[in-house]
């Protein structure tokens, strides 16, 4: 089986590389143009932000958190996962677990833009190696499709400070274990904000908020 750089490499030659800071690309699909307003979204998403082990010669997971989206005309269903190696026992278990939530899920896989340019594909297929490698041993559990999305930053920023998540401050794995699951959404709100008409994401972003305050309203579990 072809890995993900390879395959992008061969449609990179009947296709051409999209200009715009908002880079998008669907497996199995060949490369498409950049994002532009549709109606349409898949109706089983799964936005997934990956931790690595720094400490690990080879690159394995120590986290992931995965929001999950399932929408029913613009009533969308939401749930959130924030998981761990340690936690979980094990890099192994752990790659497994994701590999279940993704199964017939559209996974959105996604970043800030580092440069607004064609070199952002670099982190953007890096990360898609590693989501790849991560669940390739449970082949029969596989994504309906797959997103690769580099935001422009100073929207990312705007839709946190709206939405009160973080998504700033990355020096070391940790710190970016304990804000992955505000990324998760983050991206995924930038994904509907990139995909939509102003109507739809307006609904979505609403739907989105009042899910929050009701989550962040329920009293802490001790």
């Amino acid at each position: 089986m072809l890995s993900l750089i390879d395959r992008v490499a061969q449609n990179s030659r009947t296709a051409n590389l999209p200009e715009h800071t908002a880079l998008y690309r669907e497996i199995p699909r060949r490369l498409e143009a950049p994002l532009h307003h549709s109606e349409i979204l898949p109706r089983k998403m799964l936005s997934v932000v990956l931790v690595e082990d720094a400490q690990s010669s080879n690159r394995a997971l120590t986290c992931f958190a995965a929001f999950e989206v399932l929408l029913r005309g613009l009533q969308p269903q939401f749930r959130e996962f924030h998981l761990s190696a340690m936690g979980m026992g094990g890099s192994e278990t752990l790659d497994e677990r994701l590999a279940q939530l993704s199964a017939n899920r559209h996974v959105l896989l996604a970043q800030p833009a580092l440069h607004g340019n064609f070199w952002d594909w670099g982190e953007m297929l890096s990360i898609g190696d590693l989501f790849m490698s991560s669940i390739k041993a449970h082949y029969e559990l596989q994504p309906s499709g797959m997103s690769l999305l580099s935001l422009p930053g100073a929207q990312l920023d705007e839709i946190a400070r709206r939405m009160k998540l973080r998504h700033l401050g990355q020096s070391s794995s940790l710190e970016a274990a304990r804000i992955a699951l505000d990324r998760a959404q983050l991206f995924w709100l930038g994904y509907v904000h990139h995909r939509t008409k102003r109507r739809i994401c307006d609904s979505l972003f609403a739907a989105y908020q009042a899910w929050s305050a009701i989550k962040r309203a329920r009293p802490l579990p001790f």
